[in-house]
């Protein structure tokens, strides 16, 4: 198990052909003609369970871009988390995805990474797509 300990500086850029759960629409029903209904979403970010951010929330959108920039001082740093919310007009808000990338499958260099709803994402998730990129600084 690798472990990571330093700065961790890390991008949300945005997400492709994310769509809403089956749950998130049992109260929708005002498709029109047959097209998805868009997201409000947003992006938690957080490391081995540790809140880093959040994004601002890009509405009525399938492709969301947000670019927005988190630090965080990382200690045994083991997993980077993302989850996707539809911002919901009454709480709780609706999940839509997540993933988790563990340090190892990182280079120690900067990476952007598009992660495959195959191989990330859990087995809820709707999106095919999500790009993060990730900066990690170490300190000796």
């Amino acid at each position: 198990m690798v472990v990571f300990n330093g700065t961790a500086k890390i991008r949300v850029v945005e997400a492709k052909d994310l769509r809403p759960t089956e749950w998130s629409k049992r109260f929708n029903s005002s498709t029109t003609g047959g097209q998805q209904p868009l997201l409000d979403s947003y992006v938690n970010v957080d490391c081995d369970e540790y809140h880093v951010g959040q994004t601002a929330t890009k509405p009525r959108t399938s492709a969301p871009n947000w670019s927005e920039d988190y630090t965080a001082e990382v200690h045994n740093g083991k997993v980077l988390g993302f989850s996707v919310f539809h911002d919901c007009a009454l709480p709780p808000d609706d999940f839509v995805a997540n993933c988790r990338i563990p340090f190892e499958d990182l280079k120690i260099s900067t990476n952007d990474i598009w992660v495959s709803a195959k191989e990330y994402l859990s087995c809820r998730a709707k999106s095919d797509t999500f790009c993060a990129s990730a900066t990690c600084v170490m300190y000796f």
